[in-house]
C-alpha cells in the first residue's frame, strides 16, 4: 500500500498538536525527502523522547538532509537520546553517526559510555571509547575517577582514552598508575603519558627502563621518544645494551625521534647489532640526527646488504658530500630498490659530481630508478641536464614523463630566481 502523501499544512498541524505518531510516520514512510526533513525537525522541536528511536532510524535515510536533521534533533533532545543511542552502537550502519551524536551530547552521555567500557564486546568498547574521546574535557574528571577505582575492570581502556584526550590534568593520576602491578594497565598508562608529552613524566618513565618486564621497558622507551626531551638520551642509551632485541629496537627508535647528537656514540655501536631490525632502525635514527660524525660509519655500513637501503636513505637525509662517491657506486647495486634510493639520496645532497652517473642511469631497465633520477637531476639545477630530461620524456612511462616535467619546472624556477 502506497504511503499517504502529506501536505505542508497537515505537517504543521501535526506539530501544533504534537502528533508524534503522525510525524514519525511521515519521517519513516513518506516518499518526499523534503517532508521527511521537516518531520525530523518538527519532532526535534517537540523534544519528545518517544520519537528518539524514529530519529535514530532516520539516520539511515539516504537523503543527507533527512539524516543530518535527525542527528541534529537527537543532539537537541539530549539526555533522553543517550540510552537508545548507546543501544544503537551495535548497528553498523549507524555507528559512525551515533558516535558523533553522543560526543556532541556531551556530559549526559559520559556515565553510560563509561559503563560500556566494561562490555565484553570489543567493538562496543571501542565505539564508546571513541565517543568519550570526542567529548574531550568534560569526560576527563569522570575518567580519572574511574582510573583510580581498583574495582573497575577496564582501567587500561580508560588510561588509553585519557592519553588521546591529552589533558595535562591526567598526568599525575597516570603517573600514580605506573606503580600498579597490572601489566596491561601499566602499559596503557605509559603510552598515555607518551601521548600527552608532559615533561613531568620523564623521570617516572625513565625509572621504568629498569623494570624486569620487557613489555614495560619497551613501552617506556617508546613513550620517552614521544616526549622528545634531551634528558632522556642518557637512560635510553643505556637501554641499547638490553638483552632483548625488541627493547633495543625501541630505544634506538626513541633516540632517533629525540634526534640529539649526544646519542650518536651509543647508536654507532648498534650498526653491528646481531638483529637486522635493530640495525635498520639504528640507520634510520642516525639519518634523523643528521650528524657529520655518522657519515664515515654509515658509509662502512653500506657493506651490510641487509640494511643497505636504510643506510643509503640515512646518508641522503644527512646530505653530506662525503657520501657522494659511495652513493654513486650504489647506483650499480644489484638491488633495484637500492639503486632508486641512491638516486634520491644523490639528488638530496645536490653535488654536481653525480650528474653524469645519474644521466647514465636513465638508460637502465628500472622504471622506479628513472623516476628518482629525473627528480634528482631536477634538484641538481644544472642546465646541461635539460636535454637528457627531455629525452626521458620520450619514453612510454607516463609517470616518468610527469616527473620530468616537474624537474624541468624546478630548473626553470631556479634559473628565474638567479
Amino acid at each position: 500500500m502506497e504511503p499517504k502523501r502529506v501536505t505542508d499544512n497537515e505537517l504543521q498541524k501535526m506539530l501544533t498538536v504534537q502528533d508524534i505518531d503522525g510525524l514519525t510516520d511521515v519521517l519513516i514512510n513518506n516518499p518526499d525527502p523534503e517532508l521527511r526533513t521537516k518531520a525530523a525537525r518538527a519532532i526535534g522541536r517537540i523534544r519528545d523522547k518517544r520519537a528518539v528511536r524514529a530519529l535514530i532510524q532516520a539516520l539511515r535515510d539516504i537523503t543527507p538532509g533527512v539524516s543530518e536533521s535527525a542527528a541534529e534533533m537527537l543532539i537537541g533532545i539530549g539526555e533522553a537520546s543517550v540510552t537508545p543511542l548507546i543501544e544503537s552502537l551495535r548497528e553498523e550502519d549507524v555507528q559512525r553517526r551515533v558516535i558523533s551524536i553522543l560526543g556532541k551530547i556531551g556530559e549526559p552521555a559520559i556515565a553510560p559510555l563509561i559503563d560500556c567500557l566494561k562490555e565484553q564486546d570489543y567493538d562496543i568498547k571501542e565505539k564508546a571509547a571513541r565517543a568519550l574521546t570526542d567529548i574531550k574535557q568534560a569526560a576527563v574528571k569522570p575518567l580519572i575517577k574511574i582510573l583510580k577505582d581498583s574495582g573497575y575492570p577496564a582501567r587500561d581502556k580508560v588510561a588509553e582514552i585519557l592519553g588521546v584526550i591529552g589533558d595535562r590534568h591526567c598526568v599525575a593520576p597516570l603517573i600514580e598508575t605506573l606503580s600498579n602491578k597490572d601489566i596491561p594497565l601499566k602499559r596503557a598508562a605509559i603510552s598515555a603519558l607518551g601521548d600527552i608529552r608532559d615533561s613531568k613524566a620523564l623521570e617516572p618513565l625513565a625509572q621504568l627502563l629498569k623494570e624486569k618486564d620487557e613489555i614495560i621497558r619497551k613501552a617506556a622507551a617508546s613513550a620517552l621518544g614521544k616526549l622528545a626531551d634531551a634528558r632522556a638520551v642518557k637512560p635510553l642509551s643505556c637501554l641499547l645494551k638490553d638483552q632483548n632485541a625488541h627493547v633495543r629496537y625501541k630505544a634506538a627508535e626513541a633516540l632517533g625521534i629525540i634526534a640529539e647528537e649526544s646519542a650518536v656514540k651509543g647508536l654507532l655501536d648498534m650498526l653491528k647489532d646481531e638483529e637486522e631490525d635493530v640495525r635498520k632502525v639504528t640507520a634510520w635514527a642516525l639519518g634523523n640526527i643528521k650528524s657529520e660524525k655518522t657519515v664515515g660509519p654509515l658509509i662502512e655500513a653500506l657493506q651490510d646488504k641487509d640494511i643497505r637501503i636504510d643506510v643509503v636513505s640515512a646518508l641522503g637525509n644527512i646530505a653530506d658530500k662525503q657520501a657522494v662517491g659511495p652513493l654513486i657506486r650504489m647506483l650499480e647495486s644489484e638491488d633495484p630498490a637500492v639503486q632508486s634510493k641512491a638516486a634520491w639520496a644523490l639528488g638530496s645532497i645536490g653535488d654536481a659530481k653525480a650528474i653524469r652517473p645519474l644521466v647514465d642511469a636513465l638508460s637502465r631497465d628500472n622504471e622506479e630508478l628513472k623516476r628518482r633520477v629525473v627528480w634528482a637531476l631536477g634538484k641538481l639545477g644544472n642546465p646541461e641536464v635539460v636535454d637528457n630530461l627531455i629525452k626521458a620524456m620520450e619514453g612510454k612511462d607516463k609517470a616518468i614523463s610527469e616527473e620530468t616535467r616537474e624537474a624541468l619546472e624546478d630548473l626553470k624556477r631556479q634559473k628565474e630566481s638567479e
